[in-house]
């Protein structure tokens, strides 16, 4: 964050004073931050998507990294026999390395203690090692076996009351399925509501016909990019490939579909019109406002002419002087 800080914010806003420092920290970069981390904990949540079944259900609604990490470790620990799992006491083992005879302590703690590993990824990450899910493949013992307040940290967890004031953006489903009665609901009386309410947050029409909109623009922003990325692979493609029938069925297709884009184009004029430039603009930041330089060149002229035009009444100190004068008002002299 403080990279970002310094490498973006404070290049682009150019501040200079702490006063705008401050604003600009407190303004901007604050909510930005804020704003990001919300959409990340609502993307990598199941109220987003659902889980891959290859994800155990214990690594469900955690950091992303987190997750890659468990797997990669989980994967790791097939490798692991029962005969390298030995039982020191009740949880506490001895894990034997699959490179090498060095045996590694793990300690799955307690309430009061938290689990650990003599290995060096323990050591570096406090995250589960694979010699943990060794433990749990070949004993009675299982993720939830670690100390609650472990699995439940911020750091392996998302927040869960981000993700649920997130969740009111995923309404579209809800408005394609029935949206007549989702608006009865939200503008008829008290009982009417109570019987036909169809979502779990309270907005009214117009909410639900922005959210609609946002929704769509959204889904055609996405659609765009794919188009683009498809074209720069064939782009690239077109440079090795040697099939001269195959070549020319694709420019065929691209002819074709080049023509039903320019005809579902809106146009005025006769001229392609360029939709949502506003919101566009309300996007870009603010620059900001250059310096006026106009009435410090004219003090400067003013200053020069009294030095040109007054040679005879004036000795070589004063003129001295003057030059000292531009240069302390932040002029150049001669």
């Amino acid at each position: 964050m403080n990279n970002s800080l310094k490498s973006f914010y404070l290049k682009i806003s150019g501040t200079k004073t702490v006063s705008s420092l401050v604003e600009m920290i407190v303004t901007e970069f604050i909510p930005e931050q804020l704003l990001s981390y919300a959409k990340l904990n609502y993307m990598y949540s199941s109220q987003h998507r659902v889980y891959s079944c290859d994800v155990p259900e214990f690594l469900w609604d955690r950091p992303r990294s987190f997750v890659q990490h468990c797997l990669k470790n989980l994967e790791a620990a097939c490798y692991c026999t029962s005969q390298q799992v030995q039982e020191q006491r009740k949880g506490l083992y001895k894990v034997q390395s699959e490179h090498s005879c060095e045996w590694y302590t793990v300690d799955l703690g307690d309430k009061d203690r938290f689990p650990s590993c003599e290995c060096r990824s323990f050591n570096s990450t406090f995250l589960p090692c694979k010699h943990f899910f060794a433990v749990f493949k070949h004993t009675d013992n299982s993720w939830y076996s670690l100390c609650p307040d472990y699995i439940s940290s911020p750091y392996v967890t998302l927040d869960s009351d981000v993700v649920s004031s997130q969740k009111h953006l995923e309404v579209k489903e809800v408005i394609d399925k029935d949206t007549t009665v989702c608006t009865s609901s939200f503008v008829g009386s008290a009982s009417t509501c109570k019987e036909n309410a169809v979502h779990p947050v309270a907005i009214d029409c117009c909410d639900i016909q922005c959210l609609k909109s946002d929704m769509e623009a959204n889904e055609v922003s996405t659609a765009q990019c794919a188009l683009r990325e498809k074209l720069k692979i064939l782009q690239d493609l077109s440079y090795i490939c040697m099939d001269h029938e195959l070549l020319r069925n694709a420019t065929a297709v691209i002819h074709e579909l080049a023509g039903k884009m320019k005809c579902s184009v809106p146009k005025e004029d006769l001229l392609p019109l360029l939709s949502n430039q506003d919101d566009i603009k309300l996007k870009l930041r603010v620059l900001p406002p250059q310096k006026r330089k106009g009435k410090v060149k004219a003090k400067r002229r003013r200053i020069e002419k009294r030095i040109s035009g007054d040679t005879g009444n004036q000795s070589g100190s004063s003129k001295e002087n003057l030059l000292t004068d531009c240069t302390t008002i932040g002029l150049p002299g001669e």
